[in-house]
C-alpha cells in the first residue's frame, strides 16, 4: 500500500494520460486540490505546532510571511527590469520543484530504511543531487519552452536559457540515472538479494515527474501526487488520534486549505490585478517547504517513528 500511494499512483496516472483520460481527470482537478493538496498543506502546520517546544527557536518560521511580504512589496516598487517580482517568482517554482525533489529524495531513504538498505553517505548524494538535478533540470526545460509565463496568477518576463545549460543538464540527469542503476544492480549481485531494487520506482518516479514528455501531461497533477506521497507519514503522527479527531483535523484542515488558498486570494484583495494573489499563494508555498523541511528530517530524535514503523 505505501508503494502505492509514494510512487504507484504516478503510474497510473501517466498510463491514463496515454489512454486518453487526460480531460477527464482535469474536470476533477479543483476538486482534488482541496480535497487532497489543500489539507496537506495545512496538517503540516498541525504536526509543526504540536512538536514545538520552545517558539523561541521558530523564529524563522514565524517572521518569514512579514520578511517575504515586505521583499515581495520592494521588488514591485523598485520596477527593475531584473530585480523584479518576476524573479521572486520564478525562484519559488523553482524552489517548488525542489522541494518535490527533495521529498522524493526523503521517501527513498525511509524506504531504503525499511528494507535495509544501506545508504552511506557517498549514495546519499549521489541520489540527492540526481533528484535535484531532475527538478532544476524540469524547470530549464519548461523555460525554454516559455511555459512559465504565468506563475501564481501572475504574469512573468520569459528568460532566454542558453540550450548548451538545458543540455548539459540533462546529460548529467542521464549519467546520475545510471549510477543509481548500476548500484542497483551490483548489490543485487553482491548480496543476491532484490532489496535495491525499490530504487528504481523512485528513480522512474523523478523522470515521470520532471522530464519532458511526461511532465507536459503531469505538471499539473504534480501538488496531488506530492501531497498523497505525503500521506504515510502524516497518518503515521495521527495514528495515536481516535477516528472522531482524525475526522476533525481533517475537515479543519480541508476550510482552513480553501479559505488561504481561495478567499483570501481570490476574494478579499486589498490591490487590484493578480500582485495579491501571487504575494499570497507563492508566500504560503515557500512557507509550507520551510517548515515542512523543518520538521520531517528522518535525523531528528522526534522522527524516530518514522524510521521504525
Amino acid at each position: 500500500m505505501t508503494y502505492l500511494i509514494t510512487s504507484g499512483l504516478s503510474y497510473l496516472i501517466i498510463i491514463s494520460f496515454q489512454l486518453g483520460m487526460n480531460d477527464d481527470f482535469l474536470n476533477y482537478l479543483p476538486t482534488l486540490m482541496v480535497l487532497i493538496s489543500f489539507p496537506h498543506f495545512m496538517v503540516t502546520y498541525w504536526v509543526w505546532g504540536k512538536r514545538v517546544s520552545n517558539w523561541k527557536n521558530e523564529l524563522g518560521g514565524l517572521f518569514f510571511p512579514a520578511i517575504y511580504s515586505i521583499g515581495f512589496f520592494f521588488l514591485h516598487k523598485l520596477n527593475n527590469d531584473f530585480f523584479s517580482v518576476s524573479l521572486l517568482l520564478k525562484a519559488s517554482y523553482l524552489y517548488l520543484l525542489y522541494h518535490f525533489g527533495q521529498q522524493l529524495y526523503g521517501v527513498t531513504l525511509w524506504t531504503g530504511y525499511k528494507n535495509n538498505v544501506n545508504f552511506n553517505i557517498l549514495k546519499k548524494r549521489m541520489l540527492r543531487f540526481l533528484l535535484i538535478l531532475t527538478s532544476i533540470y524540469a524547470w530549464l526545460e519548461m523555460e525554454t519552452r516559455q511555459v512559465l509565463n504565468v506563475l501564481f496568477y501572475h504574469p512573468v518576463e520569459p528568460w532566454s536559457i542558453p540550450s548548451a545549460y538545458v543540455v548539459s543538464c540533462f546529460y548529467l540527469v542521464l549519467i546520475f540515472s545510471g549510477l543509481i542503476v548500476l548500484w542497483v544492480f551490483w548489490d543485487f549481485f553482491q548480496t543476491k538479494s532484490t532489496r535495491s531494487f525499490f530504487l528504481l520506482a523512485p528513480l522512474g518516479l523523478s523522470w515521470i515527474w520532471f522530464l519532458p514528455p511526461f511532465n507536459q501531461k503531469l505538471i499539473l497533477y504534480l501538488p496531488i501526487l506530492h501531497a498523497l506521497q505525503y500521506f504515510p507519514f502524516i497518518w503515521m503522527k495521527l495514528r495515536s488520534l481516535t477516528a472522531l479527531r482524525k475526522l476533525i483535523v481533517f475537515v479543519v484542515s480541508v476550510l482552513s486549505g480553501w479559505f488561504l488558498f481561495r478567499f483570501v486570494p481570490f476574494h478579499i484583495s486589498p490591490i487590484e490585478g493578480t500582485i495579491w494573489p501571487a504575494l499570497v499563494l507563492s508566500c504560503l508555498n515557500n512557507h509550507h517547504f520551510i517548515i515542512d523541511g523543518r520538521i520531517w528530517k528522518l535525523s531528528d530524535p522526534l522522527n524516530q517513528d518514522l524510521r521504525v514503523n
